[in-house]
């Protein structure tokens, strides 16, 4: 017999989801990955921007990177979620220095990604 990993019906309004007896959610936590504003979810839902200042040049890259690697020390998440680069955009460039540092980050981890 197979479980399920997630729960396919949506809780009332109000209520928290709970897994099956004898299993336990995932912790993911999800990377929307800017130079100037990056977006982090954290498994418990909660959500904030890691905001950068253009006159700190490439320091952004190593403030990203810390507060990447903080929060995976801290949740220890089973995977991370990354929004894909953008396809023929004129940042997608610098958009790629920030997935190179974060996903260093999490291999260096040991923790799993998938791209959105």
């Amino acid at each position: 017999m197979t479980v399920p990993l997630f729960d396919t019906q949506t809780p009332a309004a109000g209520l928290t989801p709970r897994p099956a007896a004898g299993t336990t959610r995932p912790l993911v936590i999800g990377l929307d990955l800017s130079l100037t504003s990056t977006g982090i979810c954290l498994p418990d839902g909660t959500t904030y921007r890691i905001k950068t200042r253009a006159a700190d040049g490439d320091r952004r890259l190593t403030h990203i990177r810390d507060n990447i690697r903080d929060n995976i020390a801290l949740h220890a998440p089973h995977l991370a979620v990354i929004e894909d680069l953008p396809r023929h955009a004129m940042g997608a460039g610098i958009t790629a220095m920030v997935h190179g540092i974060a996903r260093a980050e999490l291999i260096d981890a040991g923790v799993p990604y998938g791209i959105v």
